[in-house]
């Protein structure tokens, strides 16, 4: 699979729209008194680590961000059982 078709089967473009707009949300003053600060910065770490993975990805790579995407859907993460 090239890199556009996987780009856009994992979202990547819509990953990096989401990312500027925490990005913006962080930076106000009151960010870290908020209750979900926590979580939404934790959200940004996933989807960064996710986008530059995906931005740094060799041809060898894509083998393995291909696997990724088979289970990158917002069940895949939770329990079998």
């Amino acid at each position: 699979m090239d890199k556009k078709k996987l780009g856009a089967i994992l979202h990547i473009e819509e990953k990096k729209i989401e990312l500027n707009k925490i990005e913006k949300q962080m930076a106000t003053p009151d960010f870290w008194q908020k209750t979900d600060a926590h979580q939404i910065a934790t959200h940004y770490s996933e989807l960064k680590k996710i986008v530059d993975r995906f931005n740094e990805a060799s041809d060898a790579n894509l083998k393995i961000l291909e696997t990724q995407a088979l289970f990158s859907e917002p069940h895949d993460q939770s329990p079998a059982i």
